[in-house]
């Protein structure tokens, strides 16, 4: 199985294990679903492919359990009924779950209280029983965040619903996840260094063309839930600067992501980057500033 299949298997398959997800009850009173699958959901726009599934753990969940084993233990449980019953039930069954594991991310406690859990899904494929070595899914669970009342509404996922990041808010954790794989915030909060994730630059170019920056309200919902992802994770941003760090890299690596599609160069999608900037710039969002804990400085 070449790339471009496998990143095709993975991507259907996880839209059935999505659906399989939002028929959890259980699992829906635990997390709320963000990232590129959610963002093209919004769209109903498809064009970049999302290779994993994102959420977040909900605090109100968290705040019910005394430790993260018994969270872990309730995820790997609910996680798998959901996905055996999803499946059974199908008409014609051609998947099966082989293996899954809820995995603490990082295995001691974060420093800063950011324990996530990492999901590793094998399926088997009944109608390529011949193919060896079928990829791994991902459910990436990430660790609590501030939630704004425009943050999260309901989103329709097969027969379900399910509560999922608004457009505003992915916009604006897009704008700070970019923010956050330079690096300044790295050498912050001692953050491993990674690529600078270019690709949330494509996304945020998507999202202008549907609300352009003429969209006032839009956008001013959108500040609101930027600064709001911010304050989450301890990330400064005195304005046009902050984004332009590195920026040659970014674009360096922006040219090479094969996961971004061609139809919006680099140049495109910094120019709407920066109308974006520019617009918070004049409604005075910038500066801020959000201190580590100090103890942890």
């Amino acid at each position: 199985m070449d790339k471009n299949t496998a990143n095709n298997w993975k991507n259907n398959v996880l839209d059935i294990i999505f659906e399989a997800l939002a028929e959890s009850e259980v699992l829906l009173d635990c997390i709320v679903f963000k990232g590129a699958r959610i963002l093209n959901k919004r769209l109903e726009s498809y064009s970049r492919q999302s290779l994993d599934i994102d959420a977040n753990i909900l605090k109100e969940f968290l705040d019910k359990y005394e430790n993260y084993a018994q969270l872990q233990e309730i995820l790997e449980i609910e996680i798998s009924e959901s996905i055996v019953n999803y499946l059974e039930k199908q008409e014609t069954v051609i998947y099966e779950l082989d293996k899954l594991r809820v995995i603490k991310k990082p295995n001691k406690d974060h420093k800063l209280g950011w324990n996530a859990f990492e999901v590793s899904i094998s399926i088997k494929d009944l109608s390529q029983r011949s193919v060896r070595g079928l990829p791994k899914l991902k459910i990436d669970i990430a660790a609590p965040e501030e939630l704004g009342e425009n943050s999260i509404s309901a989103l329709n996922i097969g027969a379900s619903t399910v509560t999922a990041y608004t457009l505003e808010r992915i916009s604006g954790e897009k704008l700070r996840a970019f923010l956050s794989s330079l690096p300044t915030y790295r050498s912050k909060v001692k953050k491993p260094g990674k690529a600078i994730r270019a690709k949330d630059i494509y996304d945020i170019a998507r999202i202008l063309e549907r609300y352009p920056i003429s969209n006032g309200p839009f956008w001013d919902i959108a500040s609101k839930e930027f600064v709001c992802a911010c304050r989450s994770r301890f990330l400064d941003c005195i304005g046009v600067q902050t984004f332009e760090e590195e920026l040659k890299i970014t674009e360096d690596t922006y040219n090479s992501d094969l996961t971004i599609p061609n139809d919006i160069k680099f140049e495109e999608a910094w120019q709407s980057l920066l109308s974006i900037v520019n617009y918070f710039t004049e409604e005075k969002v910038f500066p801020f500033y959000f201190p580590l804990p100090e103890n942890l400085e």
